[in-house]
């Protein structure tokens, strides 16, 4: 008989075995919080997109999922657990929650239970983020701090209840994860035969060698994809950004308050320069360029969001001006124009002499998404 049509007593006694470890401890929960712990504390810390995704992808997609199933399913599979079909036999099987306890969930079935968990509890979470928003009046809450506090509290949570629970078991009746029969099996398949053993080795290397091609694939951002999101607006009284909102009818001389914002999707921390012009066109082509404000950045790291809020002077009193900002990555040129400029807004304004207003003129923001609130 093949090790997947394991008998009964062979099933039981991997998970019993498998349970005993470490003085009859949940060793997999162990596990689990402290990669919650450390993973969702580097992630707030900040590392490279690339180690990002790495970490964070667990976090996100199995860890939630496989601690509420510890806590629902402490015991080990029944005796007779083996005799059913993984997936196939669910709909049969499961047929009510009290057949699930008594059944009880194999570890194959655990993990692809806790993936598709994972999917339904994010966005649930994602709820109670809304939730505190509106209860406790916070700024949006969808940075990397907030989401991994949630994630990592949510996981410790349903891992104690977990952990309390499987110990209340006898601990033959606890359910552990079969590593020592695991690793017993790969000793077996390449103890056999010289073609079995080879074969045994071709698939974990080309098994490795998938999910590292994926990972690298998904993670890494192809040539070209990087970029910076440029944004100008304004902000409310409680901090929130608001793309292409500004004052289209100006006076000279008098300052305007404006808020521009960037985020950094260059892959990499990057250091920016700002130049805010006021133009005067003829047509198609630029007369004259009038330097009304110009800025650096601090260090922007990336996948973060910065943002300034400085005034504008108009120095013109002309209908159908523009108000541009040139954004550069470090120092700008020393002669600034849209051609040189790695992203550029244009807002129409119209700027009245002295106390008069000048006739309506409407213009918007452009060059990159705007929105969300938060500072490099």
């Amino acid at each position: 008989m093949s090790r997947d049509s394991l008998s009964e007593n062979t099933t039981a006694d991997r998970y019993a075995e498998s349970a005993s470890a470490l003085g009859g401890l949940p060793g997999d929960l162990l596990l689990v919080v402290a990669y919650a712990l450390v993973g969702g504390g580097l992630l707030v810390v900040g590392l490279p997109s690339t180690l990002q995704f790495i970490v964070g992808i667990p976090l996100l997609l199995f860890v939630p999922g496989y601690t509420v199933l510890s806590a629902l399913f402490p015991g080990r599979p029944s005796r007779n657990a083996g005799q059913v079909s993984s997936l196939s036999g669910m709909t049969r099987t499961f047929s009510s929650l009290r057949s699930i306890q008594h059944r009880g969930v194999r570890w194959g079935e655990r993990v692809a239970l806790s993936f598709g968990l994972s999917l339904f509890l994010v966005p649930l979470l994602a709820l109670v983020l809304d939730f505190s928003t509106l209860l406790f009046g916070t700024d949006s809450p969808y940075h990397t701090g907030p989401i991994v506090a949630v994630l990592v509290g949510f996981a410790v949570i349903c891992a104690a209840i977990g952990f309390v629970r499987r110990l209340g078991l006898p601990r033959d009746e606890r359910f552990g994860v079969p590593v020592g029969y695991w690793i017993d099996d790969f000793v077996g398949g390449l103890t056999g035969s010289s073609v079995d053993a080879l074969l045994n080795v071709v698939l974990v290397l080309s098994v490795l060698v998938g999910a590292a091609s994926m990972t690298y694939a998904l993670a890494v951002p192809q040539d070209g994809s990087s970029t910076t999101n440029f944004a100008v607006g304004t902000q409310d009284g409680s901090g929130e950004f608001t793309v292409g909102d500004y004052p289209p009818n100006m006076t000279v001389d008098q300052p305007q308050q404006l808020t521009v914002q960037l985020q950094n999707h260059e892959g990499e921390p990057a250091n920016y320069s700002v130049v805010a012009q006021l133009q005067r066109y003829d047509g198609e082509e630029v007369l004259t360029r009038n330097t009304l404000e110009r800025f650096s950045t601090q260090t922007v790291p990336e996948n973060r969001t910065w943002q300034r809020q400085h005034t504008v002077t108009p120095n013109i009193a002309e209908n159908d001006l523009q108000l541009v900002y040139l954004l550069y990555q470090g120092d700008p040129p020393q002669n600034p124009t849209e051609e040189n400029a790695y992203r550029s807004v244009h807002l129409s304004v119209n700027v009245s002499g002295g106390g008069g207003a000048g006739s309506g003129g409407t213009g918007a923001g452009g060059g990159g998404a705007g929105g969300g609130n938060g500072s490099a």
